[in-house]
């Protein structure tokens, strides 16, 4: 399920770039392991800790299952977001700034849709065959995530490197005034904008 919704989303953004499909094969692994090594045994870890806390199909056990599946979504989103990062080579804190990123917006639109698939989940599917109707149900959600999952990361952090921005007059005159704090100022013809004018002194 990881690597078809993987490809699907490749090529969704292939035609969205209008450009020819250019299958990422490295990418598209890096989401088939972390579906198998990393979120199916959570699946089944939860789903086994959500009968065993709430047996049955009744509505209090369907609500129960359900408050766990939306406890666990934070953590599970994270643990693969960071997953990912690490196979793409990142190093710990840039994985760590990947999942502030995107967990919130990720966790929000997933609450959107797995507990409709939860509550069907529990209330006609044996808990044995209920990681299997997850991972069908995660080749749709997999299509939205592994867009999610390799979205360019946004540097939130600055340091000593200079930031791109449009430089204003204001922002001339204050750099200016470090440089020559000792020159007259004076107008310019254009309103608003003022200038430093050396003096030039004639022998």
């Amino acid at each position: 399920a990881g690597s078809a919704g993987d490809a699907i989303s490749q090529y969704s953004e292939g035609r969205g770039e209008s450009k020819s499909f250019e299958w990422d094969i490295h990418r598209t692994s890096r989401i088939a392991a972390t579906s198998i090594f990393v979120m199916c045994p959570l699946s089944i870890a939860w789903n086994f800790m959500a009968e065993s806390a709430f047996p049955g199909h009744n509505k209090k056990a369907v609500l129960g299952k359900l408050l766990i599946q939306l406890l666990c979504m934070p953590p599970m989103i994270s643990a693969q977001l960071i997953s990912i990062s690490q196979m793409e080579g990142k190093t710990w804190k840039e994985s760590v700034s990947k999942v502030k990123q995107e967990l919130l917006e990720t966790t929000a639109v997933a609450s959107c849709y797995w507990p409709f698939v939860g509550m069907a989940n529990s209330k006609f599917v044996h808990v044995s065959n209920r990681p299997a109707v997850g991972s069908v149900a995660g080749l749709f959600w997999n299509v939205y995530f592994s867009g999610k999952a390799n979205a360019q990361l946004i540097t939130e952090e600055v340091s000593n490197v200079d930031i791109l921005r449009k430089v204003t007059p204001i922002d001339q005159i204050l750099a200016s005034e470090k440089n020559e704090s000792s020159l007259p100022l004076i107008e310019k013809d254009q309103p608003g904008i003022l200038r430093r004018q050396k003096s030039i002194i004639s022998m």
